[in-house]
């Protein structure tokens, strides 16, 4: 954290396992994603007022959890997008406290809030894993905030940041995959014999655009996070491990070759 700094944080847990994170501004509490068991959560709620849930996945809200927050906590108000809500619904558990959609501001305090698309998947091709998905940027006293996780590109933010001439204090931002390791599994799995889901690569955000943010819009002086790293296509090492020695660094090099 920035010295003298209205933002501060901690990642508890990210990735496909399970997100969650604390995001303080001005003296409020934010949880950001709820995707682990209670257990895990419930220590981390007590300085919290608010939680918001990015989408519908698992990984980032689980059903059960949510259901014994409001029952324990009942002071903290959940923010979250229509598919959410009605999954709530649906399941007969309480709805959210604020319905947020694409592009909606809302001020808390001195903290503005910009609710930002993540386009996470095909909601035409593929709408089993389709998801309504939101991330954010963080306004407080000329310090920017950007956490976005599960999307496949960065667009909206760069447009809301080009359009009102801000660069970020804090980047919170996924890194899932290597644009390069993908394609060399796409070429080698039919002679190597192994074989593992990487179509869902489509629906996260690439090392190449991480960086590309960071040199774009990341102050001097800012600080960044990595959030959603997948443990297999983000480097040729992980893949190898994965692959349990169906792929090996000799095949990587002379793909590169």
């Amino acid at each position: 954290m920035k010295e003298m700094s209205k933002f501060s944080y901690k990642i508890h847990y990210t990735g496909s396992k399970g997100n969650v994170a604390s995001i303080y501004a001005d003296e409020l509490g934010f949880l950001f994603d709820i995707g682990k068991a209670y257990k895990n959560i419930e220590p981390l709620l007590y300085d919290k007022q608010f939680i918001i849930a990015s989408h519908r996945h698992g990984d980032h809200i689980q059903w059960s959890t949510y259901k014994r927050i409001r029952e324990f906590f009942p002071h903290i108000k959940v923010i979250a997008n229509d598919e959410v809500n009605q999954q709530l619904i649906k399941r007969k558990l309480k709805p959210v406290d604020v319905v947020i959609h694409d592009d909606m501001q809302i001020m808390i305090g001195d903290v503005k809030i910009t609710f930002l698309q993540n386009y996470h998947g095909d909601k035409q091709g593929d709408p089993e894993n389709y998801a309504e998905n939101h991330g954010m940027i963080m306004e407080c006293n000329n310090e920017v905030l950007l956490f976005a996780t599960d999307l496949s590109t960065t667009i909206d933010y760069q447009m809301y940041l080009d359009k009102h001439n801000l660069k970020v204090d804090y980047l919170l931002l996924e890194n899932n995959y290597n644009p390069q390791v993908i394609e060399f599994y796409e070429t080698s799995k039919h002679h190597s014999g192994y074989n593992i889901f990487s179509n869902g690569s489509y629906r996260h955000l690439p090392c190449t655009e991480h960086q590309m943010m960071i040199d774009k819009y990341l102050k001097k002086d800012g600080v960044y996070e990595e959030l959603h790293q997948s443990e297999t296509y983000s480097s040729f090492e992980g893949l190898i491990k994965r692959s349990e020695g169906k792929i090996t660094m000799e095949d990587v090099r002379a793909w590169k070759n």
